[in-house]
């Protein structure tokens, strides 16, 4: 199917890792939602790689969009099951969607991961929901 966009609309790999720039530089200025809309686009056009699927499930948990954000950071997850920022921010839409359970796991088990930031977030996440 992308594959069908990408020849319909004469676009190549390139124009698509200009639009992952171009979604970049409105996530730096914080103008989440446009970062969000291009995103979508991308996704489309895209094989959905991992690391568009991350940072589209990223967005929609910064925009409030938190039972959204559920479905592509799983599928990050089943490819890349050790992602530690993906698993926090999984952590994190699991706790704002009310799935107290699943998501305190998420945060005790990342709280013993060697990056502290990762840890440290981890465990002011659990501390704010238990």
């Amino acid at each position: 199917m992308a594959e069908d966009w990408l020849k319909k609309l004469g676009i190549s790999e390139n124009e698509i890792d200009d639009l992952r720039v171009l979604a970049f530089s409105y996530i730096r200025q914080g103008h989440y939602t446009t970062a969000l809309k291009i995103y979508k686009g991308i996704l489309v056009l895209s094989k959905k790689a991992p690391e568009d699927l991350e940072t589209y499930g990223a967005l929609l948990l910064q925009t409030g969009q938190y039972k959204e954000a559920i479905d592509p950071l799983e599928k990050v997850l089943k490819i890349h099951k050790d992602h530690l920022k993906t698993r926090l921010n999984y952590a994190k839409a699991l706790l704002l969607c009310g799935y107290r359970q699943r998501g305190i796991q998420e945060c005790l088990e990342l709280m013993r991961c060697p990056e502290p930031k990762i840890a440290s977030d981890a465990e002011a996440l659990k501390l704010a929901y238990s």
